[in-house]
């Protein structure tokens, strides 16, 4: 580093200097490195400007050098810390490692020669949310209300805003929106995607109109595209028609993320005809764009439309995303199309997309639907340590191919090595598992594997019942 820092060895720079340099170089790190090390020679890094500026601009590289931003402010005497000092610190751990933010807000707290200023406020508050740190986050909102000059901040106050959405606690957020003294519109947007995320349709299109009429000039791409996403449900079909012609006449259709969520809704609303108008007509598509139009088919029941779409996909040069994946192998699935289905196993596996969660499943769904349970084997058993939904369609798949067994023992062994867990579905399908159960006894079924059920297995076989079904419940997910 002394050999870098060279061409900065004979200057004389004040910190003002220092500090324009180092902006200007905030893309290059050993331009950086250099000016740390002249920094570090002169003994200027330990000044409270000079050392932020080194703060900021090793948390601030594409790849944030976060040690070394400690380092610097480790060097820095307690004493000499000022705000932003902690600030040029939380704000990028706030992203990166919300923990430790939330840890040094608690060090910020208990220093007694500063006071947090708003931007710590909303680094907490980013650190909360994003470590789903409920009871710091309130607190941390407690004590900013004791500083007026936080709660009127129209940053901080957003930060608030999503933090209670990103925690699912809308009634809280929207306490807070309606108490904002001044909004903007990533506030507009917050608390709308806020709704959305949390299922509540009608509040979200409710709020949208609200902000047509206190504040127009905030609509946007974001604010829209919250919405539809909000009213993306089989029963907001009429909201997002409403939606539909409102984002015309401001002209936002020109957003390609506008006509993807404009798809999605029309999708889920099972409305795949204005779905494909909306596609045919966008003329920027992306793989979002054609990755709605695959698994919105899919969704649908339209099998042969979904592989076909995917066909003018891969054919039209755009890269499938997981999401793209699900939907095509879900209509696989359906249709019973092996070869379509092993050429998109083939294409994840070139992409590495195949380690995916819900990709995995589907995988295992398709090969076992089409009768091919020795390759559904084959998928699970390199990534079956991943999570229950994975297991589930294993066992799934046995049942649908008439292994009865093999799918009790899988079951047995998902049990031990993954955990007890009651299937969300359980109550819906106890009919269905009486009906296996009754339908195994009614054959002679006898176990003629040498494995051994434990204690809550054996009965099953015998009694059949209701209250000894449910574990076996994931066969028919």
């Amino acid at each position: 580093m002394a050999a870098t820092a060279a061409p900065y060895s004979a200057r004389q720079m004040s910190h003002a200097q220092f500090i324009e340099l180092l902006r200007r170089r905030a893309s290059c790190p050993r331009h950086g490195e250099a000016l740390h090390a002249w920094a570090l020679k002169s003994g200027t890094a330990s000044h409270a400007p000079v050392a932020n500026s080194l703060i900021s601009f090793y948390s601030s590289l594409p790849r944030p050098l976060l040690p070394a931003a400690f380092a610097v402010f480790d060097d820095i005497p307690p004493a000499a810390r000022d705000v932003a000092s902690w600030n040029s610190l939380l704000n990028p751990l706030s992203r990166h490692r919300p923990l430790d933010a939330l840890s040094g807000f608690r060090s910020m707290l208990s220093s007694s020669t500063v006071l947090p200023s708003p931007h710590s406020f909303a680094a907490a508050f980013t650190a909360a949310a994003r470590a789903a740190a409920v009871s710091t986050g309130t607190a941390a909102h407690a004590l900013a209300c004791k500083i007026p000059s936080a709660v009127s901040n129209v940053y901080v106050s957003t930060s608030l805003l999503n933090m209670y959405c990103k925690l699912g606690i809308v009634y809280d957020a929207r306490r807070v929106f309606d108490e904002m003294p001044q909004r903007n519109g990533f506030s507009w947007s917050t608390m709308v995607a806020g709704y959305a995320a949390d299922k509540c349709s009608e509040e979200a299109f409710d709020l949208f109109q609200l902000m047509l009429e206190e504040c127009p000039s905030e609509k946007s791409e974001f604010v829209a595209t919250a919405v539809l996403s909000a009213v993306s449900v089989p029963l907001g079909l009429l909201m997002g028609v409403q939606m539909h012609g409102q984002i015309v006449k401001d002209g936002l259709l020109d957003f390609v993320s506008v006509e993807n969520s404009l798809a999605t809704m029309y999708a889920k609303a099972g409305c795949m005809g204005a779905a494909l108008h909306v596609f045919e007509s966008s003329r920027a598509r992306n793989s979002i764009t054609w990755s709605a139009m695959v698994t919105g088919y899919a969704q649908n029941g339209e099998a042969d439309s979904a592989v076909g779409m995917f066909s003018q996909m891969h054919a039209a040069g755009f890269t499938p995303t997981e999401f793209t994946f699900v939907g095509i192998l879900n209509a696989c699935s359906d249709l019973g199309a092996l070869a379509v289905g092993k050429q998109a196993h083939g294409l994840m596996v070139k992409l590495g997309i195949e380690v995916q969660k819900h990709v995995n499943s589907a995988l295992v769904d398709m090969y076992a639907k089409c009768g091919c349970i020795g390759d559904a084997k084959e998928v699970f058993d390199q990534f079956y340590e991943v999570d229950t939904v994975l297991w589930t369609a294993m066992v799934a798949g046995h049942v649908q191919n008439g292994e009865h067994e093999e799918a009790l023992i899988l079951y047995a062994r998902m049990d031990k090595e993954v955990g007890e867990q009651q299937h969300p579905e359980a109550e819906n399908i106890n009919a269905e598992l009486r009906s296996l159960a009754k339908h195994m006894k009614d054959e002679g079924y006898h176990p003629t594997s040498k494995f051994s059920f434990d204690e809550e297995l054996d009965p099953l076989l015998e009694s059949h019942e209701e209250d000894q079904l449910e574990w076996i419940s994931v066969a028919y997910s």
